[in-house]
């Protein structure tokens, strides 16, 4: 594993001083909001919608020599010199926001998909941001919006771990790719795990459909073969079904893959359980087809109980899939990992996933 530079203690105060304020199975996806987790049932590079967030939570994570961060420490500036600059005092605040906030989507951020005035402000995703924005400039615009909510007291799928992701990048000294492949892709032998699709593997690029299968309706999606203006938390990641699979079966195996060791195992434990307390609003959360039932943990959503599921599964397991159609889910209590691989952004993923556990459960003895 590649060892990363160990920065002095007053230098980790002063960054987090100015921060806190059927295809192939080896096809290349995109990974849109699971580079929140980086799994794939086939091996070919995809537009895996989603990898990015659970990539960027084991990041914070995995460091076990380089304490950047602890979760209760506070976001109160937006990564950059913008000390006169606290998203608190957009609303009525309870606290500032956390690390924690960012990595459970309870930051008051979100997405620009919602129906309200405030929703059409933000970045419709990690993807368009990233593609319009430098790192820099994507704070500064998501510094000016309001937040939804005071931190730390609604559940809403948000930007949260595009900041992150830059708080990486501001500790680390290094862009997240880099950082990403050094302590997590290259040791566990993610060999098609990028944020681009370099020259020679783009004969593996899966493409999507021209047409929306349910609704008949033109779809495109960005070219992965062209890089970003910043490595996005959130789901800009490239990836395979074999690729991912490694690193969802390193996260079941409590944070080690044939020796290699990534996450300690009370880490995982933390990582993986609901982090979601009496008082946070789920309403949001709820309105997902497949996360009835369904707490969130840093960077995945946990199941609560076998049943109030909206699919059948284990108490204990956990997900995330991208927007882009792909999916991955692990399951302790069965020993089991996923990870399903399509270029479906439309309403059918929400049926892809039902669809999935059904059929994989069914299989079991």
């Amino acid at each position: 594993m590649a060892k990363h530079r160990t920065h002095s203690i007053e230098f980790k105060r002063q960054v987090v001083q100015e921060f806190l304020g059927g295809e192939s199975p080896h096809a290349l996806a995109k990974r849109h909001s699971i580079s929140r987790n980086l799994i794939k049932i086939w091996v070919a590079k995809y537009e895996a919608g989603g990898l990015d967030s659970d990539t960027a939570a084991a990041d914070v994570l995995a460091m076990p020599d380089d304490v950047f961060f602890l979760t209760q420490d506070e976001v109160k500036q937006a990564l950059r010199d913008a000390s006169s600059f606290d998203w608190a005092e957009l609303v009525a605040a309870r606290r500032p926001i956390t690390i924690q906030d960012l990595m459970r989507h309870t930051a008051g951020l979100s997405y620009g998909r919602g129906n309200t005035p405030l929703h059409a402000r933000y970045p419709v995703s990690s993807d368009s941001a990233a593609t319009q924005w430098t790192g820099a400039e994507f704070l500064e615009q998501l510094s000016a919006l309001p937040l939804h909510y005071p931190p730390g007291t609604a559940w809403e799928y948000s930007l949260g771990l595009d900041v992150l992701g830059l708080a990486i990048e501001a500790v680390a000294g290094m862009p997240l790719g880099r950082y990403l492949d050094e302590r997590i892709f290259a040791p566990l032998g993610m060999v098609d795990t990028a944020f681009t699709v370099p020259p020679d593997k783009v004969a593996r690029y899966a493409k999507a459909l021209p047409t929306d299968p349910v609704t008949g309706a033109a779809q495109k999606l960005r070219d992965g073969t062209r890089p970003h203006k910043f490595d996005c938390g959130g789901g800009c990641a490239i990836s395979t079904a074999a690729d991912y699979l490694r690193f969802a079966q390193m996260l079941l195996d409590g944070g080690e893959l044939q020796g290699v060791h990534i996450l300690g195992r009370k880490t995982v434990e933390y990582m993986t359980s609901d982090q979601l307390t009496a008082g946070i609003d789920i309403t949001r959360l709820n309105e997902w087809p497949n996360l009835n039932g369904y707490g969130f943990g840093l960077g995945v959503a946990v199941r609560r109980a076998t049943g109030l599921g909206g699919m059948p599964s284990s108490a204990g397991e956990f997900h995330w899939a991208g927007s882009t159609g792909t999916y991955f889910w692990a399951d302790p209590a069965e020993r089991l990992a996923v990870v399903f691989m399509a270029h479906a952004p439309g309403t059918i993923r929400f049926y892809h996933r039902q669809l999935l556990h059904a059929l994989v459960l069914q299989a079991l003895e």
